[in-house]
């Protein structure tokens, strides 16, 4: 049958100071012999110091008042398996349990296969924060678990890349390169603009720079700035730099250039010769001092209601003047008179 075997040997004099029972032993909790504030209740709570066990398993909640830590072994980590959330606190006995601070398998607050993070505040990311790595950066990638297929990075310098279209879907989107301070002059004035440079900024655009990165002026492609508001026609307005050979200015209907438009002085278009860096051709706001240098030569004819001598206007051809249609200084000669 069953027995019971108890040694009440203390210990002190030699004994091993335990018992042994060889089937079952039934209480309702069991202390500790030399301090009762930790026992074990198999229905109810216990309290224990350490437990070493090849497996737990609990059918109910387990609380640490302390902290719970992974493996210590050098070279090797411990895991957390099947959770669907992981709520934070900052302050346990309020917060800890909200939707509002937590990382769950959700999508917004269905739970499936993606991931969710709530934050009550701000939720920031520190990259290299030791401070001993040189070529850190926020990285996203697509369809893989390694390092491949990124569409985003960040990298601790400030530099952005992005692997794809970026797209500004609502209205009131803007891109703002430099600073920008508003005041009684612009205050709202851009608004309605897609992207602004402000004081400092600028935009480069090099698809080649005299053989630069591995381009040279045959094989370099050209930069096209395109607006095509008739979507019923394959027909845009579009200006085109760079290449071999292409330099085109394209509209479908009109081209207004405004000069000098917030000023109440006339203001110029000036071009200039970039070997001599002489100015070759000029337009000016006022249209009285326009002209070109050199030798101007049109490939049809060239129109006007009177044509003057810029060196002195009192000469001049005025071929619809029923007065004097020509004044000139010298000889006039012709092949024939009629």
């Amino acid at each position: 049958g069953e027995h019971l075997y108890l040694n009440w040997d203390t210990g002190q004099s030699g004994g091993s100071g335990q018992v042994y029972v060889v089937n079952n032993v039934y209480a309702q909790a069991f202390y500790d012999r030399g301090d009762t504030n930790y026992y074990v209740n198999p229905a109810g709570s216990s309290i224990v110091n350490t437990i070493t066990t090849g497996a737990l398993t609990a059918n109910g909640d387990i609380l640490a008042n302390s902290h719970v830590y992974g493996r210590s072994v050098n070279n090797s980590y411990s895991y957390l398996y099947r959770f669907g959330g992981l709520f934070f606190t900052w302050d346990s006995d309020t917060y800890g349990t909200n939707t509002h601070h937590s990382i769950r398998s959700t999508y917004g607050n269905t739970f499936t296969d993606s991931i969710t993070l709530n934050s009550f505040n701000h939720i920031r990311f520190n990259i290299d924060s030791n401070g001993n790595n040189d070529t850190s950066y926020f990285e996203v990638g697509d369809g893989t678990t390694g390092t491949g297929n990124v569409i985003f990075r960040l990298s601790q310098n400030g530099n952005v890349n992005i692997y794809g279209t970026t797209i500004l879907p609502e209205a009131n989107s803007q891109i703002k390169i430099g600073t920008f301070t508003d005041g009684s002059s612009n205050s709202g004035i851009y608004d309605d603009d897609d992207i602004l440079i402000g004081d400092g900024g600028s935009i480069s655009i090099f698809p080649h720079r005299r053989g630069d990165y591995g381009l040279n002026a045959t094989g370099a492609t050209s930069t096209t700035f395109r607006s095509k508001l008739n979507i019923w026609s394959d027909n845009e307005d579009h200006m085109t730099f760079g290449g071999a050979s292409t330099h085109m200015v394209s509209a479908w209907e009109n081209w207004k250039i405004w000069i000098n438009n917030d000023s109440a002085n006339d203001g110029h278009l000036q071009l200039y010769n970039k070997s001599t860096k002489v100015e070759f051709a000029r337009l000016s706001g006022g249209g009285a001092n326009s002209f070109i240098l050199g030798t101007f030569k049109a490939t049809g004819d060239l129109r006007a209601p009177i044509f003057y001598d810029s060196d002195d206007t009192t000469y001049y051809l005025n071929p619809t003047s029923t007065g004097t249609s020509l004044n000139v200084a010298g000889t006039v000669r012709s092949k024939s008179i009629v």
